[in-house]
C-alpha cells in the first residue's frame, strides 16, 4: 500500500503549530501566546481525500509522502520520529512543502510500538501524529530471487503462528509446492519451492502470493528473457559490437545495496507502483590478451537475514586495447618481443602504451623485455602508469633495448627484482631497464625494490645495478628519473669483482639529467671494488650528468676493501667542471658506512657530492651548498689504509696525483661523525682523513670562498678510550682534511663548524727525517695538513683572508685554528676566533692559535683570538702558542700577527713552552711587530712584560712585541 498524506496547517507569525492528537486550537493558542499580531491559518491533513487523526500501514515497506500547505511560505520546520523503524528523511522545509517517511517492514508477529512524529519549528515542538504498523503474519527467508532464462527451483522457508491456515497463488508462469513443516515454540515453518518456468519471451516481473484469511505477502521474482543474448553455454554474454548493458526490477524498499565490479555504472530509479529498476551499464572490456571476463552482480536485500540474490552468471567479450592492461597482456608483449613478432596489438599510433596500472599479481616466470639477440628497438609509453606486484623474478621491466624510448612509466609498489643468477664477465640489472644502447629513458621512476646478488668467478667481472638503469651506452639518455624504493647490492663474495651501483644508474656512459633519489642505495657484500653513487656508480669519460638531486640513504656494509661511495657519484673518472649556476644538483642526504673489509690495505672514498676523484684528471666545483651527512661506524675496530671523508669530495687516489682541483664559492652543511666500540681488537686506520669540503686532494689545488658550518669528526658515542682509538690516525679540517702533490691556495675561506679529533695516537708530529706527523692526529679550522714530505717540497701553500670561528678539539697529536701541519707555507691575514682543546682529556702537546707546525714558512697579519690548552702529555713538551706553537726550521717568520686569550697547561712538572706568538722555535725562527695579550700559563700580559712571553722556549728572534687588549 502506498498513500500520500496532505496537510494544510496553521501558522502564527512563523510558528507552525498542527496537531492531530490534541486540539489543534489548544497548539495554536500556545503559539499566539508568543507573538503578536497573530494571525490563524488552517491546516489540513488528507489521505486519499479525507482528513485523518493517525497512520496505519501493513506489515510492508513504504517510502511516504506528506504534504505541507500553508500560507506563510517563510517559517521553518520539520518532523522528527521516535522510532527506528519510522524513520523521517531529514531535509530543511520552508513553508509549503513535502517530508518523507521511511517505514521499513515488519518482520515480526508482533505489532510495532506506536511511532509519534513531532513538528518541530525553531524551538517549539508539537502537532504530534501517531503512526501505526501491524504485525506480519508470514517471515520468509528470503522475499525476492532473480531467474536465469531457463528457468529454475527456489527455495523459501515461511514461518507463520501454529495453527494458521494459508495458501499459496503464483503467476501463471510461476508454479508453487508446499514441502514439509516443523514446529516449534508456537510457530511453524514450511519449506516451500518455487520454480519460474523457462522463459521464451521477455524478461518478466511477477509474485507468488501468500495468503491467510485478509493477511498476504508476496516473494517476488524477475526473470531474464530473450531480450538479452546468450553464448553456447547458456550465460548472458554481452558481445563487444553491442552496448552492454542489462535492467531488472525489484520490490522498492527491499534492495539494500548492488554489489556490481568497479567497471560497471549502476542507477537505481523508482517507478511509482512499489517497484524499483536497476540498470547496470558494462564499461568497454579492454583486453591485451584476447579474454572475455565474468560479470558478477549481486542485490543485498534489507530483509532481517540481509539476503543477497546474485544475478545469473554473464560474460562480457572484450574490446580490442591496443596496449597494455593486465599483467597477462604484458607477458604476452613480453613474449612477442623475445619471439620477434608483431606488437601491432599492443600499439596506438605506433607506440606501445600502457591504459592503466599494471597487476603482475599471480604472474609466473617474468622474464622481462627484450633480449641479447632481440632488443626492444620501439617506443614504450607507460602513460605515467605504475607496474606493480612484480615479484619473484630475475629481471626488471626490459633486459635489452636498443635504439629504444622508453618513458613515463614505474616499476611501482609491491614489486620485488632480486637476481642471484652466476655471471662470467659481465651482469646487468636496472628496475626499468637492465642494458641500453642507443636509448631514451624519460620520466620513469622506482617505488619497489631491485637486488642484485649475483656471484661470478672471473677475475675482475663487473657488475652494473641501478634502480632505473644498469648499464647504458653513450648514446642513450636518462632523464627525470625517480627512485623512492630500494637499490640493493648483496653480493656473496668476489675479491676482485667490481660493482657499479646507484639509485639511478649503475653507470651511464651517455646523459643523466634532472633525476632524483629519495629512497634508500643499498650495499653488503664482499665484493672487492664497489663504486656507489645515490645518483650513479661513476662518471666516466663522455659521460654528461646535470640537474640531479640525492635526498635518500645510502647504507653500505660488508667486507669490501675497496669502496667509493657519493651522495651524487661514486667517482668522476674524466676531467669535470661542476658549475652550480648551469647544473643544480642537490646533495642533502645520507651516508652510512657499517662496515668494510678489515685490512691495512683497505681504501675507502666517502664524499656527500663525490667519494673518489680518480688520478690524472682535473676537477672543479662552483656555487654549491651540499648537506649529506657521512657517518663512519668503527663498533667494529677495523684497519684500514686510507679513510677519506670529505663533505663534498671524499679523496684523491693517493698514488695518482690529479692534474688539478679546485672549489669556488662552495659550502657544507653536512655533518661528518663516526663511533667506536668499547674494546680494542688490534684496528689500525693508517691514514684517517676529513674535510669539510675535501678529505684528502693529491695534485694542485684551489679552494676559495668556501666554507663549511657542520661539525666535523662528531663522535656519536662516548665510548672512547686511549684501548679503542689508540692506533687512529686522523686528520681533520674545517675545509680540506690534507692536501699534497702541488702549489695549494686557500683564499677567504671559512669554517663555523667544531672539529674533533678525539683519538689515542702517541705519535707527536715533529720529527723531520720521517713521516711521523703523517700518522699522528692533527685538528685544524681550515686545513689539515700541508705537504707532508719532510725530505722533498714539492708544493707551495698559499693561505689568504681564511677565517675559523669553531672549536678544535684534539686528544692528542696536535691542532690549530688555521693549519695543523704545513710545508712551504704562506699564511696572511687569517683569522681564528675557536678555542683549542678546552676539554678535560685534551693529551695534545702542540697546539697554536693559528698553526701547529710549520716549516720553512711565513705568517703574516693573522690574528688569533682564543684560548689554547694542553693537558697530561706524559713526557712530550707542552707547546700551546697564540700563533705558531712548533717551528721546525727552514726559516719560519712570523710578521705582524696578534693573539689575546688564555694559554695554559695543567702538568707543569712536564716540560713546557707556552708563547704567545711561538711555542717551541729554533735558532732561525722570527718574530717580528707582533701583539699579544691575556694570560700565559698563568702570567697577566701587560705592556711592561710581553716580550717576556713571545717566544717560549726562547730561541730565536722575537722583535718589536707590543701589548694588545683583544679589540678587534
Amino acid at each position: 500500500m502506498k498513500t500520500r498524506i496532505q496537510y494544510i496547517m496553521l501558522l502564527a507569525a512563523g510558528i507552525l503549530a498542527v496537531s492531530c492528537v490534541k486540539d489543534p486550537n489548544a497548539d495554536r493558542k500556545e503559539m499566539d501566546s508568543r507573538i503578536s499580531n497573530s494571525v490563524a491559518l488552517n491546516v489540513v491533513y488528507v489521505s486519499g481525500g479525507a482528513e485523518v487523526k493517525s497512520l496505519s500501514f501493513t506489515h510492508s515497506a513504504y517510502r511516504q509522502a506528506l504534504d505541507v500547505s500553508m500560507n506563510n511560505e517563510n517559517l521553518k520546520w520539520n518532523l522528527e520520529s521516535n522510532r527506528s523503524w519510522c524513520t523521517v528523511v531529514q531535509e530543511e522545509h520552508k513553508g509549503s512543502g513535502t517530508v518523507y517517511l521511511e517505514i521499513a517492514a515488519n518482520e515480526d508477529f508482533t505489532p510495532r510500538e506506536e511511532a509519534t512524529l513531532t513538528f518541530v519549528a525553531g524551538e517549539f515542538r508539537g502537532f504530534k501524529i501517531n503512526v501505526n504498523q501491524s504485525a506480519s503474519a508470514f517471515i520468509l527467508s528470503q522475499p525476492y530471487f532473480i531467474a536465469p532464462k531457463n528457468g529454475g527451483s527456489y527455495t523459501v522457508k515461511v514461518t507463520t503462528q501454529s495453527g494458521t491456515t494459508w495458501s499459496t497463488e503464483g503467476d501463471s508462469w510461476i508454479s508453487v509446492s508446499k514441502g514439509s513443516s516443523t514446529g516449534s515454540g508456537g510457530l511453524t515453518t514450511t519449506t516451500l519451492t518455487v520454480t519460474p518456468s523457462s522463459n521464451s519471451g521477455a524478461s518478466r516481473y511477477g509474485a507468488v502470493t501468500l495468503k491467510a484469511g485478509e493477511e498476504t505477502d508476496k516473494i517476488y521474482f524477475w526473470q531474464f528473457g530473450t531480450d538479452l543474448d546468450y553464448n553456447s553455454a547458456g550465460n548472458i554474454f554481452f558481445a563487444n559490437d553491442k552496448e552492454a548493458k542489462l535492467s531488472f526490477k525489484a520490490p522498492e524498499f527491499m534492495v539494500s545495496s548492488i554489489d556490481a565490479p568497479s567497471f560497471a555504472t549502476v542507477n537505481v530509479t523508482e517507478n511509482g507502483d512499489g517497484t524499483a529498476t536497476v540498470d547496470v551499464a558494462l564499461g568497454d572490456n579492454l583486453s591485451d590478451c584476447g579474454e572475455t571476463r565474468n560479470v558478477d552482480i549481486s542485490v543485498k536485500l534489507n530483509n532481517a537475514s540481509a539476503s543477497v540474490v546474485s544475478l545469473p552468471t554473464m560474460v562480457q567479450d572484450y574490446v580490442p586495447a591496443h596496449g597494455l592492461v593486465t599483467g597477462k597482456g604484458l607477458q604476452a608483449f613480453a613474449q612477442a618481443v623475445k619471439n620477434g613478432t608483431s606488437t601491432a596489438d599492443w600499439e596506438r599510433n605506433g607506440v606501445v602504451s600502457m591504459i592503466q596500472d599494471i597487476d603482475m599479481n599471480g604472474i609466473a616466470g617474468w622474464e622481462g623485455i627484450g633480449t641479447a639477440d632481440k632488443p626492444f628497438k620501439g617506443t614504450f609509453d607507460g602513460g605515467g602508469f605504475a607496474v606493480i606486484n612484480l615479484k619473484n623474478t630475475a629481471s626488471g621491466l626490459f633486459n635489452n633495448t636498443k635504439g629504444a624510448t622508453i618513458k613515463n612509466v614505474t616499476l611501482g609498489k609491491g614489486s620485488s627484482v632480486y637476481c642471484n643468477k652466476a655471471f662470467a664477465e659481465k651482469a646487468y640489472l636496472g628496475g626499468i631497464v637492465s642494458y641500453a644502447e642507443g636509448t631514451t629513458i624519460s620520466g620513469c621512476g622506482l617505488a619497489g625494490d631491485v637486488d642484485f646478488a649475483g656471484e661470478s668467478d672471473e677475475f675482475e667481472a663487473t657488475a652494473y645495478v641501478g634502480g632505473i638503469v644498469g648499464w647504458c651506452d653513450a648514446t642513450s639518455k636518462i632523464q627525470s628519473g625517480k627512485v623512492t624504493g630500494k637499490v640493493t647490492v648483496s653480493i656473496p663474495t668476489g675479491a676482485n669483482t667490481i660493482c657499479y651501483e646507484g639509485g639511478i644508474a649503475g653507470l651511464s656512459e651517455g646523459t643523466l639529467t634532472a633525476s632524483e633519489v629519495s629512497g634508500n642505495v643499498n650495499f653488503s657484500s664482499g665484493i672487492g671494488i664497489p663504486v656507489i653513487g645515490g645518483i650513479q656508480g661513476s662518471l666516466v669519460s663522455g659521460a654528461s650528468a646535470s640537474n640531479n638531486s640525492y635526498m635518500g640513504a645510502i647504507n653500505v656494509g660488508g667486507s669490501a676493501n675497496n669502496l667509493c661511495i657519493g651522495g651524487l657519484y661514486g667517482c668522476i673518472e674524466s676531467d669535470r667542471s661542476f658549475d652550480n649556476a648551469s647544473d643544480k644538483s642537490v646533495s642533502l642526504g645520507t651516508i652510512t658506512v657499517e662496515s668494510f673489509g678489515s685490512s691495512t690495505s683497505t681504501m675507502l672514498y666517502a664524499g656527500g657530492f663525490a667519494g673518489k676523484a680518480k688520478g690524472g684528471i682535473s676537477l672543479s666545483f662552483k656555487g654549491y651548498e651540499f648537506q649529506t651527512n657521512v657517518h663512519i661506524d668503527q663498533t667494529a675496530n677495523r684497519n684500514a689504509n686510507f679513510v677519506m671523508t670529505g663533505g663534498v669530495l671524499g679523496g684523491c687516489d693517493p698514488t695518482a696525483k690529479c692534474n688539478s682541483v679546485s672549489f669556488e664559492n662552495v659550502s657544507n652543511m653536512g655533518t661528518l661523525s663516526t663511533e667506536y666500540g668499547a674494546t680494542t681488537v688490534g684496528s689500525n686506520i693508517l691514514h684517517g682523513l676529513w674535510g669539510g669540503i675535501a678529505g684528502f686532494v693529491n695534485g694542485p689545488a684551489s679552494f676559495k670562498e668556501c666554507s663549511n658550518g657542520a661539525e666535523i669528526g662528531k663522535l656519536t658515542t662516548t665510548v672512547v678510550t686511549n684501548a679503542n682509538t689508540k692506533h687512529m690516525q686522523i686528520v681533520a679540517g674545517g675545509i680540506a682534511g690534507i692536501v699534497i702533490g702541488g702549489d695549494a691556495t686557500f683564499t677567504d675561506c671559512e669554517n663555523k663548524g667544531k672539529i674533533t679529533v678525539n683519538h689515542y695516537s702517541n705519535s707527536i708530529p715533529g720529527n723531520t727525517t720521517t713521516d711521523s706527523w703523517y700518522s699522528a692526529c692533527c685538528a685544524s679550522g681550515i686545513l689539515g695538513a700541508f705537504d707532508y714530505k719532510p725530505t722533498s717540497v714539492s708544493g707551495k701553500l698559499t693561505m689568504t683572508g681564511c677565517t675559523n670561528g669553531g672549536a678544535l678539539n684534539s686528544y692528542r697529536g696536535c691542532s690549530a685554528g688555521i693549519v695543523a701541519y704545513a710545508r712551504n707555507a704562506e699564511i696572511t691575514n687569517c683569522t681564528n676566533l675557536g678555542d683549542l682543546g678546552q676539554m678535560s682529556n685534551s693529551n695534545a702537546a702542540n697546539k697554536g692559535g693559528i698553526a701547529c707546525t710549520l716549516a720553512q714558512s711565513k705568517v703574516q697579519g693573522c690574528i688569533a683570538k682564543c684560548n689554547v690548552f694542553c693537558s697530561n702529555p706524559a713526557s712530550a713538551v707542552q707547546t700551546p702558542a697564540g700563533i705558531v706553537s712548533l717551528c721546525l726550521g727552514g726559516g719560519v717568520t712570523v710578521t705582524d700577527c696578534s693573539w689575546y686569550g688564555t694559554l695554559s697547561v695543567n702538568k707543569t712538572d712536564q716540560p713546557l713552552a707556552c708563547g704567545g706568538i711561538v711555542g717551541t722555535a729554533e735558532g732561525d725562527t722570527l718574530v717580528k711587530n707582533c701583539k699579544i695579550g691575556g694570560k700565559v700559563n698563568g702570567s697577566d700580559l701587560t705592556e711592561n712584560n710581553v716580550a717576556n712571553y713571545a717566544i717560549g722556549n726562547g730561541l730565536g728572534s722575537a722583535t718589536g712585541t707590543t701589548y694588545w687588549n683583544g679589540n678587534m
